[in-house]
């Protein structure tokens, strides 16, 4: 078969199909990878979002070349094969509709990210008029089978372009030059790794159709594109190890904080404060707080390289130990109730017990002489692991958890870590008056 080939169509369209071929196995390699990558983001996010910004886009387009590729090679292997015309057409038809493809959705990807980032109507028309002559390109392309306006393959299976592949080509030259300097415009706002995305996604295929025009038997299209995917992906996977990099010194700031939030100045005087107090009084519950005392101080040390996740257990008793020395300030007015029917499963260190804190802090305790209950409550449904946080305080506005205040910081925490270090939720809901609830959820699969 490779001998027909180099027979009737020379050794350089051998070559040339031989190279497409490999390209199309690296093509297929980065689109694996980073489809692993969007799987193991939506896995290990709460929200199913891809971590890495434009990841599905590169796939998309990634895809689409390799579509144009393995076009391409179709129609290397029917080229002057008379038997083959019909094959060769519908190759030629889905290698120009992928190049279409391209263009159409790098020029809309950039529109969209455009409007987002600048409010310039000239600019804003002329994407929507492009828009409209990539339809009119379309429209010729469509026509081609019938009318040869862009292209023909004759009879002996040679391929020639038609007067109307100049006009398809002007505009997508005009396509691409426009995008470049929309990129000029956007530079300031737009990330530099996404920056040089876009540059490559313009500049390549602007080059290619410079060369189609002053040498049009010369086709380096698929060439420069597979050269700017290439440069892309490495761009990509530095971009992606960033991003990883800061989300690591993200969560280690916000460990820290958690640390030192735990350790706080005035939760230390009122214990040390309430042992005083009690020490004449009833010297069995001065012994246990100083117990308890010591237990909390040790976990909060031990926390410092402790694992991001422990057992729910050993999170349990820590909040225990802290309600056992809140109840020795609160007395009467802090009531302590449990319901616990799940412990098989891990948590973030501290998730519970800053909830609990908080439910303590702004909820009962502001309540007055009233005081208030906790309840601290976990079950287990058909998908996941639930941990209750439930008081009677006074509750507060939910809008507010907007605000990063002192009040709402600890949330926030929570929340932030649930979502990265075990794909779990908070939800959270507060009646002013009333009371507040939180729900910790945590799938099940990754709760062990």
């Amino acid at each position: 078969m490779i001998e027909e080939l180099v027979l009737r169509n020379g050794i350089w369209d051998v070559i040339h199909g031989a190279v497409e071929s490999f390209t199309c196995v690296v093509l297929l390699v980065m689109i694996g990878t980073m489809c692993y990558s969007v799987h193991q983001d939506r896995k290990n996010t709460l929200s199913g979002r891809v971590r890495v910004p434009y990841t599905v886009e590169l796939i998309v387009f990634f895809a689409i070349l390799l579509v144009a590729n393995e076009a391409d090679i179709t129609m290397l292997l029917f080229r002057r094969n008379p038997d083959a015309v019909t094959a060769h057409r519908i190759a030629a038809f889905i290698y120009v509709l992928a190049l279409w493809g391209e263009t159409f959705f790098v020029l809309n990807t950039l529109r969209v990210r455009f409007t987002k980032v600048q409010e310039n109507r000239f600019v804003a028309v002329i994407f929507k008029a492009l828009m409209v002559l990539q339809f009119v390109d379309l429209l010729l392309l469509f026509c081609t089978p019938f009318t040869d306006v862009l292209y023909r393959i004759d009879t002996d299976g040679v391929f020639s372009m038609s007067w109307g592949f100049w006009i398809w080509t002007g505009i997508s030259l005009f396509t691409y030059l426009f995008i470049g300097v929309s990129l000029f415009i956007m530079r300031k706002q737009a990330d530099p790794s996404l920056l040089k995305l876009g540059i490559l996604s313009a500049f390549c295929p602007m080059l290619s159709i410079g060369i189609r025009i002053f040498l049009p038997d010369l086709n380096v299209t698929n060439y420069m594109v597979c050269v700017a995917a290439l440069f892309m992906f490495v761009i990509y996977e530095n971009y992606k190890a960033e991003i990883i990099a800061e989300d690591a010194r993200r969560m280690e700031r916000m460990q820290t904080k958690l640390m030192v939030s735990q350790i706080q100045p005035h939760f230390l005087h009122n214990t040390l404060v309430s042992l005083i107090y009690h020490c004449d009084k009833d010297a069995r519950k001065t012994k246990q707080g100083l117990v308890d005392f010591s237990k909390y101080l040790r976990h909060n040390l031990d926390s410092i390289k402790s694992e991001s996740v422990i057992p729910f257990e050993s999170e349990l008793e820590h909040t225990r130990v802290y309600l056992s020395l809140e109840k020795l300030r609160f007395e009467d007015r802090l009531q302590v109730e449990s319901d616990i029917r799940d412990w098989d499963f891990k948590l973030p260190i501290f998730s519970v017990q800053t909830l609990v804190e908080n439910a303590v802090k702004h909820g009962v305790s502001k309540n007055g002489k009233k005081g208030g209950t906790v309840r601290v409550s976990s079950r287990a449904t058909d998908t996941c692991h639930e941990v209750e946080i439930h008081d009677d305080g006074v509750g507060f506005d939910i809008t507010q958890l907007e605000k990063l205040d002192d009040t709402h910081i600890g949330i926030a925490n929570v929340r932030a870590r649930l979502a990265a270090e075990c794909n779990g939720e908070l939800l959270v809901d507060s009646v002013p008056g009333k009371g507040t609830t939180c729900i910790i959820r945590i799938p099940k699969e990754v709760g062990k």
